[in-house]
């Protein structure tokens, strides 16, 4: 199994991005010119059904994309360096592959079988104008998943159960080997000894795989139940 998180910065990705991009736009409007890039009318409009993340291949805007994200640069008030401005925008988001993906599209990358209908957060009913994320360009770097994991998050603290079963999958990735030196960190903790290392950040994430495959269940996630249903099974069976 692909370890997703082997290269999960300390730095939030979400963090990292405001100050990469800070120096040209003000703080309160880089996601909003974010989801422009997109071709996204608002925030909201976006992430109704999307979530920001590294992709595989740089995104190249349309047209008329290009009209929205024009249109928007303007109405937060950078009429006088318009172009500019989209251009340094539009270059942060090809250097380092920035994409706007579907849960649908995260879910299939991450191996879950079944996506039931997209999830409309309580307040986003407005309609998604975005671009079609259909093509190559939009296949998950699933070596670079911080920022994804931050979208996933803020959506999942919404209550959305497609979201937090999207992060199980995720914090389900092998970071450690269960078999090899398990009796000596078993020792450890039988002792009081610190966890570190692997070990220490597989148990973290078990942990967290189970927390939210726990809260996917009770939102009503059929996937995430199925998931406990054999787990428990096979407890029954040791």
């Amino acid at each position: 199994m692909v370890s997703w998180l082997s290269k999960h910065s300390s730095t939030p990705p979400s963090t990292s991005l405001r100050l990469l991009l800070k120096q040209q736009f003000r703080n309160t409007h880089i996601y909003k010119l974010l989801a422009a890039s997109f071709g996204f009318n608002s925030c909201a409009a976006m992430n109704t059904v999307h979530v920001l993340a590294v992709v595989e291949r740089a995104y190249q805007p349309s047209v008329s994309t290009l009209v929205t994200l024009r249109r928007r640069l303007i109405e937060l008030g950078y009429d006088e360096i318009v172009d500019l401005a989209g251009a340094a925008l539009l270059s942060v988001i090809t250097e380092h592959r920035l994409g706007a993906v579907t849960v649908e599209a995260v879910l299939d990358s991450l191996g879950g079988d079944n996506f039931e209908c997209p999830e409309v957060m309580p307040g986003c009913e407005e309609k998604v104008h975005g671009e079609d994320f259909s093509g190559p360009s939009t296949i998950i770097d699933l070596e670079e998943v911080g920022l994804l994991v931050d979208g996933l998050s803020s959506a999942a603290a919404k209550g959305r159960a497609a979201t937090h079963y999207a992060l199980s999958l995720i914090y389900r990735g092998d970071n450690f080997d269960e078999e090899v030196g398990s009796p000596y960190w078993h020792s450890q903790m039988e002792q009081g000894g610190e966890l570190v290392g692997a070990y220490k950040d597989g148990m973290l994430n078990s942990k967290r795989e189970g927390l939210h495959l726990g809260e996917a269940a009770r939102l009503g996630w059929l996937d995430a139940r199925l998931d406990i249903a054999i787990e428990c099974a096979q407890r029954a069976e040791i």
